[in-house]
């Protein structure tokens, strides 16, 4: 597990274990290089007629070798996007935070409603996303364990890319726990935003997990409030889940062990129950009925207010600076080589260093990430 201070300085924190091995294998390659230089050197001339002529100890510049190892170290800490400092942005913003939780367990490839519940879910949630311009708004796929795909975000571009790609089976545990995106959902919001904390839950109600109760209880203390939209068939007959391969391609029905098919039988009664429990809407989509109208209009009743003024701070990142060490050491390898072994013809410097000083161009030239624009003030 990397720890917490790690994911603060660095944006991709986890690669900078391989980074480091891979700076210490260049080293390491160099000491075994240098030890068979020395041998064949050896068993060739002996020490005393070797130190008269003036031959080197080994063949390798460690110069060169240290060289190598910064530039791999400098390109790894650079993808590791490192950020420090601060910049701060006065704003006062209008409108709330938005989670959008789409239940996408196996249970949703079911066809019981035309054509997939899923297909329903997926265009109910591009239809809400679309109507909550001006709010924040979070992706969360929930299946046996929640994944937070998109947190909140201004970009609304972003949050229907990930929409349009999304299918069910996404997550690592299979099963259905409507708890888990709950509690995700929790983590999600801005400490002491109540009133503004706004969730929309797309599911078959179909819960394999369980804690939901629990998972209420901490939604109703945190001011949650949790919009709930039903899809599927609520006759209660269960419907067969499709199971399909890695290419998508349908592959036939889930069975248990004895062979008969697995039945998904939605729950709208659970939905309607975490809905009332919230003080959230409850809604049902179905074939030619997907746009969230009513919930888009309860969650501009509810949120849309005036917020107090804040600071939005952001780390900007700080990737030219390594980068432009690993640029600076390729640089001189390319235009120096190593002493005695790699020594670039006159007619190739000049490409070496038109090459180098595009490197350093880019690098100097790429602008530390930004913080988000400030939304609109409000009037008044």
């Amino acid at each position: 597990m990397i720890p917490r201070p790690l994911h603060d300085v660095f944006g991709v924190p986890a690669l900078l274990l391989p980074t480091a091995v891979a700076a210490a294998a260049v080293l390491l390659a160099a000491l075994l290089l240098a030890r068979r230089s020395a041998r064949r050197r050896d068993a060739l001339v002996s020490p005393s007629l070797a130190a008269r002529l003036g031959l080197p100890a080994h063949g390798v510049s460690w110069p060169a070798a240290a060289l190598a190892a910064l530039a791999v170290l400098g390109t790894g800490l650079a993808l590791s996007r490192p950020r420090w400092g601060a910049e701060t942005e006065s704003a006062r913003r209008m409108g709330t935070d938005v989670v959008l939780i789409l239940d996408t367990s196996g249970s949703m490839r079911a066809t019981d409603v035309s054509p997939a519940r899923f297909v329903l879910a997926r265009q109910a949630a591009s239809s809400l996303v679309e109507r909550l311009g001006g709010d924040r708004i979070a992706l969360v796929a929930c299946e046996g364990e929640a994944q937070v795909l998109v947190p909140l975000t201004l970009d609304l571009a972003a949050v229907g890319l990930f929409l349009d790609a999304l299918e069910p089976g996404v997550g690592t545990k299979p099963g259905t726990s409507l708890a888990a995106g709950l509690a995700a959902a929790e983590e999600l919001f801005p400490a002491g935003a109540s009133g503004s904390k706004q969730c929309v839950f797309v599911s078959d109600g179909e819960d394999l997990e369980g804690g939901v109760e629990e998972a209420l209880e901490a939604a109703r203390k945190e001011g949650m409030v949790v919009h709930t939209v039903f899809v599927g068939s609520p006759a209660g007959s269960g419907a067969p889940v499709p199971e399909v391969d890695v290419a998508g391609r349908a592959t036939g029905y889930k069975t248990d062990e004895k062979g008969a098919p697995v039945l998904s039988r939605p729950n709208p009664g659970l939905l309607r129950q975490v809905a009332a429990r919230t003080g959230g809407s409850y809604s049902v989509i179905s074939p030619g009925r997907t746009d969230l109208f009513g919930v888009a209009r309860e969650i501009d009743r509810a949120a849309r207010k005036p917020l107090s003024q804040e600071l939005l701070t952001s780390r900007p990142e700080r990737f030219q600076i390594p980068l432009g060490v690993a640029v600076a050491c390729v640089g001189l390898l390319l235009l120096g080589g190593a002493p005695g072994r790699l020594r670039p013809l006159p007619s190739r410097r000049g490409g070496a260093a038109a090459l180098l000083a595009g490197l350093l161009l880019a690098a100097t030239a790429a602008p530390a990430q930004q913080p988000p624009a400030a939304p609109p003030a409000a009037p008044g």
